[in-house]
């Protein structure tokens, strides 16, 4: 179990993401000083005749001047023990992209709609990613309550609708809650509702304060970055992405096919005897066997077989189409080798889910495809391992970053 619960938020633009992230920080006193006076300023400046929340995760210039989340913004508080890591994501069909991006690094998704309006495409699609992901938890967050004049019947048409859509989505990993709140007005959020009296379930950071994530033990997969030498040393430089490590281990080299032992663990310049996952370590290992950036390093237990040919969930990222037969760069942690999409099998329809044939991928698609890559991948399916089961695409021209693949 851990204390620390990475979020992200999504829905559709203006349904009031950073304003209910300015609420969380505002309520749980965790905005400085300083930046309190930076927001009061750039309030007045907007000629507003109240404190503008929002601005406090909408830090772009661009971002301000058209009132609209660009970026990812990461924002880290901490309240009654607990500590929360929120990532701000955009709203936009256009960035839909970096909402996978806030998305895969988090656990629970806090989506957000405005209570004026119908459910929305795009908010079907970040729910469609959500559980796509396969996160923990999806809080569903019906905003401006205030301009409903409070009530009830309209949450509970949505409490019935949103319904309706999660049953037709694959969300065995995924549990629900729908909550009303006023963003704007703070209520709901950190303290009770006085305003909703009708509703008698937990405000928001009560429903984030119970979720406690239990991660199952993982297979050892560590990659190799850099071989360290000096005149009386030589080790392995790397990431250890999932599973644990421990002195005197033995090791075994995916793609050398060869087995060592680890003699010294060192975390920064600190010797230590025991790595877990996520950790940056340096590798001393008897006999010394040299490799390359991109080996992948594991324990006899978790050996896997290395594959050429494999089938993924794609989401396409960039404007320029994906076409069948193209070569791209494949990344998957320091691991780089070139991967040819050779079969679209299908493409995802959000709003019906309709499995559709298509040639190419267009921006914000989501497909299951084939691939074949030129080296042999040492990867898991994402299900069993998220940390090692996943990797991008990179155009060999212009370097852009053009899909997010999930191994099935």
């Amino acid at each position: 179990m851990t204390q620390l619960l990475h979020i992200c938020t999504a829905g559709s633009v203006d349904d009031g993401k950073s304003t209910l992230i300015g609420q969380l920080l505002y309520q749980t006193n965790s905005i400085p000083e300083d930046k309190w006076a930076e927001i009061e300023r750039a309030s007045l400046a907007k000629g507003l005749d109240f404190i503008d929340l929002s601005l406090l995760t909408d830090g772009l210039i661009v971002e301000r001047e058209k009132g609209i989340t660009i970026d990812v913004a990461h924002i880290y508080f901490s309240f009654q023990n607990k500590k929360y890591i929120l990532a701000d994501t955009p709203g936009h069909f256009e960035y839909t992209r970096n909402m996978i991006t806030g998305a895969s690094q988090s656990q629970v998704c806090m989506i957000m709609i405005d209570a004026k309006r119908v459910l929305t495409e795009q908010t079907r699609r970040h729910l469609y990613i959500a559980c796509l992901l396969g996160l923990q938890e999806v809080v569903f967050c019906i905003n401006k309550m205030d301009l409903v004049s409070y009530e009830q019947l309209i949450f509970e048409q949505y409490v019935a609708d949103l319904q309706v859509l999660i049953s037709s989505f694959d969300t065995k990993k995924t549990h629900f809650s729908v909550i009303p709140i006023s963003a704007l007005a703070g209520e709901n959020i950190v303290f009770p509702t006085q305003k909703m009296a009708w509703y008698k379930g937990d405000c928001l950071l009560q429903i984030l304060a119970k979720i406690n994530i239990y991660e199952a033990e993982k297979p050892v997969r560590f990659f190799v970055q850099n071989i360290i030498k000096t005149n009386d040393f030589q080790g392995i430089a790397g990431k250890l992405v999932s599973g644990n490590l421990q002195k005197g281990d033995t090791i075994f080299l995916l793609q050398k096919e060869k087995y060592t032992q680890i003699s010294a663990i060192y975390k920064g310049e600190k010797s230590i005897d025991f790595a877990a996952e996520g950790e940056s370590l340096l590798l001393e290992i008897e006999p010394f066997i040299a490799v390359e950036r991109g080996e992948c390093l594991t324990i006899k237990a978790d050996i896997l077989p290395g594959k050429k040919v494999f089938s993924v969930q794609l989401c396409w990222l960039d404007e320029t189409e994906g076409k069948t037969g193209k070569s791209y760069l494949l990344q998957q942690s320091t691991f780089r080798t070139e991967a040819m999409l050779s079969e679209i099998q299908y493409v995802i329809n959000i709003t019906t889910q309709e499995k559709i044939t298509a040639y190419s991928l267009k921006m914000n698609d989501i497909a299951l495809v084939a691939l074949q890559t030129e080296k042999p991948l040492f990867i898991d399916s994402f299900d069993e391992n998220p940390a090692n089961g996943r990797f991008i695409l990179i155009d060999k021209d212009t370097f852009h970053t053009v899909a997010l693949g999930l191994v099935t």
